[in-house]
């Protein structure tokens, strides 16, 4: 497993990149053929994080707080689901096709970022513990 070898800090960082530039190309190409390149490499992104992320929660939180974590990572990946998915709906219709893709590579970028600056600043395990608290 990648994270093994690299750290599960530096897969989710990677995950967000690869994230921000399949969605920059999904929403500059042109050509339907790119689209074969870049399903494969989402893919990729999701092998990445998917089970990553949950496991760094994991490594971030107290044992005995660790439900009450999943539940609320779970909880607020959903209403953020629901709210990108609108967002995304709304950019598609009212301004171009293109626009949702766009967006989703900059808030990717800006996750990133967050992801660097809140560990640099507060040291994430520390930050989750206190939500967790």
């Amino acid at each position: 497993m990648v994270s093994d070898k690299i750290g599960q800090r530096k897969v989710l960082l990677s995950g967000f990149l690869l994230f921000a530039l399949i969605y920059f190309y999904f929403g500059i190409i042109d050509k339907k053929i790119f689209l074969w390149i870049l399903f494969p490499l989402y893919g990729i992104y999701m092998a990445l994080t998917e089970g990553v992320s949950k496991a760094y929660i994991s490594v971030l939180i107290p044992e005995e707080k660790r439900g009450t974590a999943f539940g609320v990572y779970q909880t607020l990946v959903g209403i953020c689901t629901f709210f990108s998915s609108f967002i995304a709906g709304l950019l598609w219709r009212y301004i171009n096709v293109r626009a949702p893709f766009i967006f989703g590579s900059t808030t990717a970028i800006i996750s990133a970022v967050l992801f660097i600056l809140l560990e640099k600043k507060y040291g994430l395990s520390c930050f989750c513990q206190k939500m967790a608290s």
